[in-house]
């Protein structure tokens, strides 16, 4: 039976990644050895009851690949779920899908979402599921930790992942993790961003690294641009020739924003002037029209008639593309293509952040390139409104549409 899973798992395997472009023609799909160095060194770690573990790899080395191997194998053994938490509920339903398409046909296959997006009858029904063995992995946002009505979910599970640890808040999050007594394993490019909370958590000194990566991967070309104290859009205005270069190269293209209320008005911006589809990612839209309609009573309402699946879904399916997005998409998001990156503001973003915003970029052996416009200089600003030509206006009425301020902005996700 359990020969008969991993040779379904396998084959499942190869057809993702013939269909992901994650294999040349006529390759077949195999671990790499940092892969299998890595799974050996967490079992070994596990079976030697070790509470906490950190895996250290880079994005686009394959971790996510590790998790579900390392869970398939700690459910086949227990019986019991594996429960892995994801920073957004993006990324939940990422992985929730990336494990339907591996575990599809085996008796793995059932896998169950908790988030704040689903409604709560649906919350229920996975919690249901998992407590009377009839889930193998439950992926949830962080309020299955913060919130004690998923502590026996929690206990019941052989294996907690905490994906992208890095993303996480200690205090509102991490810190709850404490009283949890079963294995954890932490996974994140940049564990040292949480470093003090991970050693006082017990992981810090039982790390696995994973350097190599699935496949030949161009370096992304990384270019830093100082622009003064600007506004975003004359920032953007700074890269129109980068832009359109890689527009007509049929490149998907992130823009990313430190303030959520700027995403709109940039993406408004964007459609005016390219002739490509441009999307929006924030923290405040609603994942649905259910969502919304369950959302429309609580406090700071959401109000926005975008909603976050069809959009995330028509962006992956659109070439050329531009999405423009707050620093979410550093929580792992994997699109097919992304080949050019500019990060606005890049001057109030920490490095780690930076690393997993640039990450998303160049994954496919493909070249890729990330700008990043920083600085905060008003010197620097009026030099560059000399050179640049810039105008906030829509010429079609002359009505104005845009109104930035080169004034120091707050940062919000």
């Amino acid at each position: 039976m359990v020969k008969e899973i991993w040779n379904t798992i396998g084959k499942n395997c190869q057809r993702v990644a013939e269909e992901e472009s994650l294999i040349r023609e006529g390759e077949e799909f195999r671990l790499t050895d940092g892969q299998q160095k890595a799974l050996k060194a967490l079992h070994s770690a596990m079976d030697e009851g070790k509470k906490r573990m950190i895996l250290k790899a880079p994005t686009g080395s394959g971790k996510t690949e590790v998790m579900m191997r390392l869970g398939v194998t700690r459910h086949i053994e227990t019986s019991r779920p594996v429960v892995i938490v994801a920073p957004t509920r993006d990324l939940c339903r990422q992985h929730g899908e990336y494990l339907e398409a591996r575990l599809h046909d085996t008796p793995l296959e059932n896998i169950a979402l908790i988030n704040g997006g689903l409604e709560p009858r649906k919350r229920d029904k996975a919690i249901k599921d998992a407590l009377e063995g009839r889930t193998s992995f439950i992926v949830a946002s962080a309020l299955v930790i913060d919130n004690a009505r998923y502590e026996n979910l929690l206990d019941s599970a052989c294996l907690l992942i905490v994906d992208d640890v890095n993303a996480f808040n200690e205090y509102d999050h991490l810190r709850h993790l404490r009283r949890y007594k079963g294995q954890i394993l932490y996974m994140s490019a940049t564990p040292e961003a949480v470093m003090s909370f991970l050693k006082s958590d017990g992981a810090w000194n039982n790390q696995v690294e994973m350097q190599e990566m699935p496949f030949d991967t161009l370096p992304t070309v990384i270019e830093t641009k100082d622009v003064g104290n600007c506004s975003p859009l004359l920032q953007i205005s700074i890269a129109e020739e980068r832009l359109r270069e890689h527009i007509e190269r049929g490149s998907r293209i992130y823009i990313i924003s430190r303030m959520k209320r700027e995403v709109g008005e940039i993406a408004d911006y964007l459609k005016r002037r390219y002739s490509v589809p441009v999307f929006s990612l924030h923290g405040d839209m609603a994942d649905s029209k259910e969502h919304q309609r369950r959302a429309r009573f609580r406090r700071g309402a959401i109000k926005t008639k975008l909603h976050r699946i069809p959009m995330m879904n028509e962006f992956r399916n659109t070439c050329p593309a531009i999405l423009v997005s707050t620093n979410l998409i550093g929580s792992g998001i994997d699109i097919p293509m992304a080949d050019f990156i500019i990060i606005t503001d890049s001057h109030a973003f920490s490095d780690s952040e930076k690393e997993q915003l640039i990450g998303r970029v160049g994954r496919r052996e493909r070249e890729s390139e990330a700008l990043l416009l920083e600085g905060d200089s008003p010197e620097k600003e009026k030099e560059l409104k000399r050179l640049v030509k810039f105008s906030t206006r829509c010429h079609s009425g002359g009505k104005m549409v845009y109104s930035f301020s080169p004034q120091r902005r707050g940062r919000r996700r």
